[in-house]
């Protein structure tokens, strides 16, 4: 309960300070300053919310479509190298062909029999019936640990290709790994194929631009080692595997293999290359597949890649980051421009919006300030129907009233000093009337007693002056203007 009424305390006392400090600001400041602040801080937020939220998603679904391009493109391509693999099949799953290879093989056996001469065609026109209407098989090649054999036609014509070094063959990772895999294909995609594998004996160039399959044959029964099949095939045969893909022309899709670039899938020359990084190529085997972003050029790239099962080769998707969010750049520069002029839009009506308040509260304030200085006659113009204007009202009645009551007080004290200055004025006729009988009366007792003086005594004319006199002593001994009957 002590630490509930604390923070309430404490909750009060934040508010009071608060309260005090905004106090110290003008109003037009207060209401200007807070309105700007949240309709700027919200408008900043929801932009860049939503923009951030919009990045993400675009650069979430970049990464799944990147992914799933390079995942098909692998699938179509595996699909493809099982279609080879079949063909091979066909070779030595010959019940025919594996005969005569056994036959051919035993100790003892004559080079230049008629039975050994037939074996060899048997085998050696069966590889020519695999290669048969398959443009893109180059060359197929069965090397057994005696000797090779060739593609010949029914003819006796040889079709395909060589190998100009048997010997050296041996010794080759083509002639080691398809037996070290035990029968499981294996496919070959190094530089080294060049110069194994040729057209004829007077070519000078290898063959080029071809894969290798090789897969070690064993006779069914003892599963004795009889040879090796080598089928060359042209990279032309896996072009098919963008089919679909044709709209991904933001970025550059490749087959890659040890060496580096085999085959360039819808090339684009505005797209960018892939990196030459051979260490890139190592994180690559070790991960087999992934995305990830990398530069080159000076650019900031994004790499998708996948690895076909069973072989070291790629297939890699390179596409410039910048042009694949060029639209969430737009995006970006359209909601600062939105943002630009919500603010210019906030800050016109915020200073609108705050001087309708502040400047009617401050023409109120001078108003008053002059009523306060004696100028009772100035009244708040009012110009709206707000809190304000009735306020302004409200002053302008209480205007009104002090002014008439100032008329009237005013009005009143000068009907009092009227009335003081007449009953002033009633006193002095008084005094005046009771000044004039004195004057009067000494006036005719002098009179009297000239006349007594001149006529020697009392005469008609001294009486008639002493009754006069008598009279105006009885309107002194009265002190008014009225004298009794009597």
């Amino acid at each position: 309960m002590r630490i509930l009424k604390k923070i309430k305390e404490t909750g009060r006392k934040a508010d009071r300070h608060i309260k005090t400090m905004l106090r110290k600001v003008s109003l037009f400041r207060r209401l200007n300053t807070s309105f700007m602040l949240l309709l700027i801080t919200a408008a900043i937020f929801l932009t860049f919310f939503s923009f951030y939220k919009y990045s993400d998603e675009i650069s979430k679904n970049t990464d799944r479509y990147i992914s799933l391009l390079v995942q098909n493109v692998a699938l179509k391509i595996e699909d493809t190298m099982q279609e080879y693999e079949a063909e091979a099949l066909r070779f030595y799953d010959d019940s025919q062909v594996v005969r005569a290879l056994l036959e051919n093989a035993e100790p003892g056996a004559a080079l230049d029999s008629e039975a050994y001469e037939q074996n060899r065609y048997c085998i050696e026109n069966a590889l020519y019936n695999i290669g048969y209407g398959r443009k893109y098989i180059v060359n197929i090649q069965f090397v057994t640990p005696e000797e090779p054999y060739y593609m010949v036609e029914p003819g006796g014509y040889r079709r395909g290709g060589i190998i100009r070094d048997p010997e050296a063959f041996y010794q080759t990772d083509f002639y080691r790994l398809p037996q070290e895999k035990n029968g499981y294909p294996v496919w070959f995609d190094t530089a080294d194929q060049t110069e194994i594998f040729y057209k004829n004996e007077q070519s000078v160039y290898g063959l080029a631009n071809i894969v290798t399959l090789g897969i070690a044959v064993y006779a069914p029964a003892g599963r004795e080692f009889l040879g090796v099949l080598l089928l060359n095939i042209d990279l032309n045969a896996f072009a098919g595997a963008m089919e679909g893909y044709e709209a991904y022309n933001d970025g550059n899709t490749f087959m890659i293999g040890e060496d580096g670039i085999l085959m360039w899938f819808n090339p684009s020359i505005s797209a960018p290359a892939f990196p030459k990084d051979g260490q890139l190529f190592q994180e690559m085997k070790e991960q087999g597949k992934g995305i990830r972003e990398i530069s080159g050029d000076g650019q900031k790239l994004i790499l998708a890649y996948e690895r076909i099962p069973n072989t070291f080769t790629f297939v890699a998707h390179v596409a410039d980051l910048d042009v694949l969010y060029a639209g969430t750049y737009q995006i970006r520069n359209l909601c600062i421009l939105v943002l630009l002029a919500v603010v210019i839009a906030c800050t016109v009506i915020s200073y609108y919006v705050t001087s309708s308040i502040s400047e009617p509260v401050g023409q109120l304030i001078k108003v008053m300030q002059m009523a306060g200085d004696g100028k009772w006659n100035e009244r708040y113009q009012n110009s709206g129907n707000d809190e304000i204007t009735i306020l302004g009202d409200r002053f302008n009645e209480m205007a009104d009233k002090t002014d008439q009551l100032i008329e009237q007080v005013y009005l009143s004290e000068i009907r009092r000093q009227k009335v003081s200055i007449s009953w002033i004025n009633a006193r002095l006729d008084a005094l005046l009337m009771q000044i004039n009988p004195h004057f009067l009366y000494n006036t005719l007792d002098i009179i009297r007693w000239e006349a007594m003086y001149e006529a020697g005594g009392e005469s008609p004319v001294t009486q008639m002056i002493e009754k006069f006199s008598q009279l105006y002593r009885m309107g002194m001994r009265t002190g008014g203007n009225t004298i009794t009957l009597k």
